[in-house]
């Protein structure tokens, strides 16, 4: 009697296990393999609110600071972008000069970790000081950009063109357009190209 006991408990077992493993197989295989939260509620934030107080991103390669940017507000956008309010950019050339740009906003794509700052742009280098409407830095090529007009100016020159490349590694730039150029030294010499 005992033997019968055991033998439809186990019997009863195995029963058990083949039907739960047999629910598991159907539910896998049924699974759409969306994971999608439910929609938020009306009072909820939705993805493109969401607002960072004070962010702070830096890029390194190894132990050196490549670049650091910082913003006082920033607003996460649909495609994933950061909209940032009064951004600060600062490079770092190889002798750990560093090197801020300024504007009044600027959309960062963590992706590809570009920067486009648009509005009033400031740069500084030294005694040199850049300014123009739209300043694109592009992290993988290691290269800013600004694509239209620009005025670049020191105590004693000033310069004016289009579409300057400026490569941070190798602390050179280029104009590609229209340069002209004014000495207010000794010579008072102006130079147009």
């Amino acid at each position: 009697m005992q033997r019968r006991i055991w033998r439809g408990i186990k019997w009863s077992s195995l029963g058990v296990s083949v039907i739960s493993l047999l629910l598991a197989v159907a539910l896998v295989a049924t699974h759409d393999g969306s994971l999608a939260p439910t929609e938020p509620s009306s009072g909820a934030k939705s993805r493109q609110d969401v607002e960072i107080e004070s962010p702070v991103i830096i890029e390194r390669k190894g132990e050196r600071i490549v670049w650091s940017l910082n913003a006082s507000r920033a607003r996460q956008l649909r495609n994933g972008h950061m909209l940032m309010r009064q951004p600060t950019l600062t490079l770092y050339t190889r002798h750990q000069k560093s090197i801020p740009i300024r504007g009044a906003m600027a959309e960062f794509d963590p992706k590809t970790k570009h920067i486009t700052f648009r509005k009033h742009v400031v740069m500084h280098y030294e005694d040199w000081k850049l300014e123009c409407a739209e300043l694109i830095y592009d992290s993988m090529r290691d290269e800013a950009s600004v694509p239209g007009a620009f005025v670049a100016s020191n105590p004693s020159l000033t310069a004016r063109g289009k579409h300057l490349i400026l490569r941070r590694d190798i602390e050179r730039l280029w104009v590609k357009e229209g340069i002209w150029i004014k000495d207010r030294g000794l010579l008072g010499l102006e130079i147009k190209r």
